[in-house]
């Protein structure tokens, strides 16, 4: 399937930017990105995820479906403080009303640059 039949499609079903993310979990400027033609050669793994969202239900009647989100994972903003203190030592984050915000250490560019 084509990015141009998929935008189509987009089009045909309403699905916003974030409803695509979430269903074919692609990251949201991912998506943003390749429907809006500023990534010209997405990744082949991308395209897969996107594909079987677009895919009609006909098609898609032998393909074996996952749910997006990991079992038992939170959505943000939903997460407490239990949550926070349970999260590994090695992994460097915040909690900000509900929101875990990864604080890993900058990249060596952006060191440069600092």
């Amino acid at each position: 399937m084509t990015i141009k039949e998929m935008k189509q499609i987009k089009k045909q079903k309403g699905y916003s930017y974030a409803q695509i993310s979430e269903l074919s979990g692609v990251p949201i400027g991912t998506v943003q990105k390749i429907f809006s033609g500023e990534t010209a050669a997405p990744r082949y793994a991308t395209l897969q995820a996107l594909e079987k969202l677009f895919m009609s239900e006909n098609d898609s009647c032998n393909l074996v479906k996952e749910e997006v989100v990991k079992y038992g994972a939170k959505r943000q903003g939903e997460y407490t403080l239990e949550d926070y203190y349970a999260w590994p030592e090695d992994q460097r984050v915040e909690l900000i009303d509900g929101v875990i915000y990864d604080m890993g250490a900058p990249t060596a560019t952006h060191q440069s640059a600092a």
